[in-house]
Parts: C-alpha cells; sequence; structure tokens
C-alpha cells in the first residue's frame, strides 16, 4: 500500500467538532475536545489529527517502543501489547496522562523532560539527546545556566526531593559531545524564502535553529565579533566554558545557517538591503547589552564601570585594572558574576552592596553562597548616593540608610534615611542594578518601541506593526533567562513559516499560561524514597585556576537519578509537536490516529472526511488532489 495525505484546510473549517465526533464514535475514543483560548481572543478549536511527522518525536520518546513509523505508509503506528501506558495504575491513575507533567508544563522551551529521563533511565542516551534537540539547540548550555524551572514543580517533591532534571540534561549533552560525532537533527527539503535574523544570542539563534530545520536559509547578523550573544559575553567562563557554547553553535553552522559577525544592522545592512538581496521575513533578538542608567552624580569617574560592559570585556579580551578594592553595587545574577569575576581577575577585596535584605536578593542563592564561599562580603541595607573621587578619578563610594517597608495596602516600598550616611574605599565600583535593551536601530528603521524602550509585538505571534517583521528574546520581554530566549525563538519560527506560507499567525496557537493542564495529583505510593543526586561544585582553593566550577554527572549518577522520576504523564503525549497524541484512560494505554488504513484497502474513506459540514478535510493521493497542494492547506501526511 502507497503513502496516503489527509489534507486539512485551515481557512474553510468552522471548528464545529464533526470529525472528532466522528472518529471517537468509529474508533470508540474517550478523550474529549480539545479547546484553547489565546489571550483575549474567542476559544479556537485544535485539530486532532495526527501529521504523522517524519522524525516522530513520539516515537522517540517512547521508551518501551512501542510506537513506530511504517517505511511503506509513512504512517505512525502504535502497537498497544507494547504500551505500558507509561506505569500508569488502575484505578489511581489513567486520565490525567492526557495533561502535562508539571517539568514540560514550566520549560519555557518545552522540553520533553519526562521522555529524555525516561529513555535516560533506560540506558538510550542516544534517543534521549535526539529527543532534546527536537525543542532546544542549546542542551549543553542550559545544562549549565539553566534556572530549572522544570524542577521546581516536579511532583517528586511529593515524596523526598525533585528530581535534578538540569543535571541530566548536561549528562547527556555532555556525553554526546565527547563521543566527537555531534548529532546533526535533519532537515526538512529547501523552503522558498531567506530569513534575517538580527542577533545571535540564544533567541536570535534559537530561531535560526528551528528555521533551518524546516527548511530555510537564515542568516544571523550579529554586531559583536563574536556569536552567543549575552551567552557568549555575559555568562563568565567558569559558569560556560567557550568550547562548550562553540560546540552547540557550530551544530547550528553545521545545519547551514550562516553567521555573521561584526555587523551592525541599520548601519551595515537595513531591510531595505537585505530584501533587495531576497531576505522576505526578518527576527529582531538583539538582547539587553546596556547597564541600566544609576541616577546619581559623578558616574562619569574614573574607575565607575558597567557591569554588562565589564563581563563583555571580560570575555572578549579586552585590558581592564580594577585594583585591589572592588565594589558592586547591585543584587541580581550579573552583580554575582562581576564579583566571582573581578576575584578572578585580580581583585583581593571585593564586596557586594544591595539596597534591600539578603532575602530580597534577586539573584540565586546558590550563586549568593557561592559568592560567600570565594570571600565576597554581602552588604544590605545601603542604597549609593554618590561617587566620591580626586581630580575625576574614583576614590569610594557614598551610601545611605534603605530597607523595604510594607505599606497599609500591601505594597513593598524602598524607603531611604538620608541622615544615616555610610562611605566606603573602593579602587572601582561596577555598577550591576539592572539592564535595558539596545534598540538604537529602531530610529533608522522605524520600528515601534514602547515605553520601556523595548520592541513592539504581537505577544503570541511576535509580529511587530511592520508586516514580516518579528521581535523576541530580552529586546522584546524584557531581562529573562537562556531557556525563556529558546521559547521566544522557537514561537518565532514558527510565526515565519507561517508567514512565508500564507497561513494565519494565530490560528491554533498557545499562549503560555493557556491550553496546558499540569498534573499535580501523580501515583506516589509505587515509588520507595531515594535521596536525590546533587551536582557537585569543585572545592573553594581549585575554583580560581579552573575553567568550570560546577562538575557533571558520572553515567552511574545520571541513571541512579533519571531512575528517581515518577512517570506523571505519557511521554508520547508530552512529545507531540502538535498536541494530538491522545490517552485513552478507559484502558490505560495510548491512542492515536493511524489515517484509517484498513479502510483504505476495503476502498473506504475515513470518518472525519465524510462527517465534515465544511467539507475542508481531504483525502487520497496529494499528487491525485484538485489544482495541487497550495499555501492555504495543510497537509498532515509529507
Amino acid at each position: 500500500m502507497g503513502k496516503v495525505s489527509l489534507i486539512f484546510s485551515q481557512t474553510d473549517c468552522c471548528g464545529c467538532h464533526t470529525c472528532e465526533v466522528a472518529c471517537k464514535q468509529e474508533h470508540g475514543l474517550p478523550v474529549g475536545p480539545r479547546l484553547i483560548k489565546v489571550l483575549e481572543r474567542a476559544p479556537l478549536f485544535m485539530q486532532y489529527y495526527c501529521h504523522h511527522c517524519e522524525d516522530a518525536p513520539c516515537a522517540l520518546a517512547c521508551p518501551e517502543e512501542a510506537i513506530k513509523k511504517d517505511p511503506d505508509t509513512g504512517v505512525v503506528f502504535h502497537d498497544p501489547d507494547k504500551c505500558t501506558g507509561c506505569n500508569s495504575v488502575e484505578g489511581k491513575s489513567g486520565r490525567e496522562k492526557q495533561q502535562t507533567s508539571p517539568c514540560k508544563f514550566n520549560c519555557p522551551a518545552g522540553n520533553d523532560i519526562q521522555g529524555f529521563i525516561g529513555l535516560t533511565a533506560g540506558g538510550k542516551y542516544a534517543e534521549a539527546f535526539q529527543l532534546l534537540k527536537e525543542t532546544s539547540p542549546f542542551p549543553s548550555i542550559c545544562g549549565r545556566v539553566c534556572t530549572f524551572p522544570c524542577e521546581s514543580e516536579c511532583n517528586r517533591k511529593q515524596i523526598d526531593d525533585p528530581v535534578s532534571i538540569r543535571a541530566i540534561e548536561r549528562f547527556l549533552a555532555d556525553r554526546n559531545r565527547g563521543n566527537g560525532d555531534a548529532y546533526i537533527p535533519k532537515l526538512k527539503p529547501a523552503r522558498d524564502g531567506k530569513i534575517a535574523v538580527v542577533g545571535s544570542g540564544p533567541a536570535g539563534l534559537a530561531a535560526a535553529y528551528f528555521l533551518s530545520k524546516n527548511g530555510y536559509k537564515t542568516t544571523v547578523f550579529e554586531k559583536l565579533p563574536v556569536a552567543g550573544g549575552m551567552m557568549a559575553v555575559g555568562i563568565p567562563l567558569y559558569r560556560l566554558p567557550r568550547e562548550t557554547l562553540a560546540a552547540d553553535i557550530g551544530v547550528i553552522e553545521k545545519m547551514g545557517v550562516q553567521i555573521k559577525t561584526g555587523v551592525t544592522f541599520g548601519q551595515d545592512v537595513t531591510f531595505d538591503s537585505l530584501r533587495k538581496e531576497g531576505y522576505k521575513a526578518f527576527f529582531l533578538a538583539t538582547g539587553m547589552h546596556k547597564n541600566a542608567p544609576l541616577d546619581i552624580p559623578n558616574t562619569d569617574f574614573k574607575g565607575v564601570l558597567n557591569g554588562i560592559e565589564f563581563l563583555r570585556d571580560i570575555a572578549l579580551g579586552n585590558p581592564l585594572s580594577l585594583g585591589k578594592k572592588v565594589l558592586i553595587v547591585g543584587g541580581g545574577n550579573v552583580a554575582m558574576d562581576v564579583a566571582m569575576t573581578a576575584i578572578r581577575k585580580g581583585a583581593e577585596d571585593v564586596a557586594i552592596v544591595y539596597r534591600r535584605s539578603e532575602a530580597e536578593m534577586p539573584a540565586w542563592k546558590r550563586e549568593v553562597n557561592e559568592a560567600i564561599e570565594e570571600g565576597i562580603k554581602i552588604v544590605t541595607g545601603l542604597a549609593p548616593t554618590q561617587f566620591i573621587g580626586r581630580d575625576g578619578r574614583l576614590t569610594g563610594v557614598e551610601f545611605k540608610r534603605s530597607r523595604s517597608v510594607r505599606s497599609e495596602e500591601g505594597i513593598v516600598e524602598l524607603q531611604f534615611d538620608e541622615t544615616d550616611l555610610t562611605r566606603m574605599e573602593a579602587d572601582t565600583v561596577i555598577i550591576a542594578a539592572g539592564q535595558a535593551a539596545d534598540v538604537s536601530l529602531a530610529e533608522s528603521q522605524q520600528i515601534p518601541i514602547n515605553e520601556a524602550g523595548r520592541f513592539v509585538a504581537d505577544p503570541v505571534s511576535l509580529e511587530t506593526p511592520l508586516e514580516g517583521i518579528f521581535a523576541g528574546g530580552d529586546a522584546f520581554y524584557g531581562p529573562r533567562t537562556v531557556v525563556e530566549a529558546i521559547g521566544s525563538g522557537k514561537k518565532a519560527a514558527v510565526s515565519i513559516d507561517r508567514y512565508l506560507r500564507g497561513l494565519d499567525l494565530l490560528t491554533g496557537r498557545e499562549a503560555r499560561d493557556t491550553g496546558l493542564t499540569p498534573i499535580t495529583e501523580a501515583v506516589k505510593d509505587k515509588y520507595d524514597p531515594a535521596p536525590r543526586t546533587e551536582s557537585t561544585w569543585l572545592p573553594v582553593e581549585e575554583r580560581m585556576g579552573s575553567d568550570e566550577v560546577q562538575l557533571g554527572f558520572s553515567e552511574q549518577e545520571a541513571l541512579q537519578e533519571a531512575k528517581r522520576c515518577i512517570t506523571c504523564g505519557a511521554s508520547c503525549v508530552q512529545a507531540c509537536p502538535y498536541g494530538v497524541m491522545q490517552f485513552n484512560h478507559e484502558v490505560l494505554k495510548a491512542v492515536k490516529c493511524d489515517l484509517c488504513l484498513e479502510k483504505r484497502e476495503r476502498g473506504e474513506a475515513p470518518a472525519c472526511t465524510w462527517a465534515c459540514p465544511a467539507h475542508c478535510i481531504y483525502w487520497g493521493d496529494a499528487s491525485e488532489f484538485p489544482g495541487g497542494i497550495n499555501e492555504g492547506l495543510q497537509r498532515i501526511v509529507p
């Protein structure tokens, strides 16, 4: 039997659910239809047609190999005899398996975390890494610097402690890189339409990665002399070795993405010049490479540095003289990175001064502890009033006492005591009290920006008011994390693909906080308590001479930790990029569309096609479809 196609007209669908009801009646499926709501827009119907992907993530994610793709028909089949229902327990679980594990729900990149952990627990490391690369171009990087929101709501903590997800991700990435044969994702056939990405940070490179996977020729333009954005010039070496970053970026280049460094958009190239070269769509992901200004006297003194610029200069090898005594103003992760970098650059006496309490510091607790371990002082309750100097050279800083006070309305406000002043001597002060976007290209290119100085774009599609121009990452959201930037780049890639194919940018799209439901009550009584395996750090005395202070898991540690996962959801349901995989809570097994191939053998059409009152579903040989496949149609099977 040859290949068949199910062809769906997005523009003709009225969202009546008749096709889904017909399918459920035909096959006895109990799962109800899924409605999603996109921000303030009306609810939309999400079609449940399996797309029978060429590299089906559901098949890759299944630890039991119960899902396989037929090489002759291209249909992805599910074998109920091999399916275990991802450890469903009769009478205790089943219906929640259609929902999402909290780890995936909280991952901005949408990683199928349960899937890659289940594969790791079975020793299938290559498959686990490949599944990771379906949703993220940077497992090596996220395995080191991700804020791991996936772990915050891990249901394992209802037994003892969350699974060490980030450490397992790093193990898989390091193992793949250590094999000397880095995994390169397969690319779809080449599509028409060149795409320009402005900025080579995590959002820009993620967009380029997914667009390249989808067959588009993509070029990234970077103002700095190196690729990577803040990953290259904002994250210190001791957290992210440059060879690790270069390896992940190198894979993107091997996929055909061209990265041009030292190119200033708006000067060296413009929208007009690139359109003349055949570029059809643009993604602006210029990041936040400026310090937020500190409005106090004498910021122009020699010896007053900006944290973002300081880290960038260190990363680029630019000469800097700090002196022995260094003060850092700020309390976030940038302040911690600046302080520990200063220690590594020869400063002998380093202190972080923050205007609120240590408990209110926005920096991760682990980073604060790490700084203290390395001999950095934490001074709280002081806000700078002026820099003090002589002949234009800094000699110290004056601070006033400050504290947080909760008002009667419950609002926490900062109060200052102008009479309680403190002076501290310093050879250098580094300001790390916030970030701002560099939108200098906005005026020359007539790109709208908002009052916060960031690009204006639709929150779901990321399209700016200028047609074909999209914006994302920190320059749109404000300062966020690497993994959130990856999610933004992925979202932009979907929109650009739809734009170039003439499809609606919003239909079926889910906002981050809608559509998915996290599982909160997973089966726990079949699991015994087991201690969490923690990542370890080098001893303090060894850190200054090492490129990386945090150590990765051994194979034994990764296996041991992966087996602590309590498989909240169903791996295949969570792996499906289209949200169409279903779980039958009556038989505790997954179910999926197999294109009714048994009907094809009898010369019959699937129930969904003849039941559709809008006549928007077509069935058969795509080459025989009247008028061919145009851009308004979605072909379910390639």
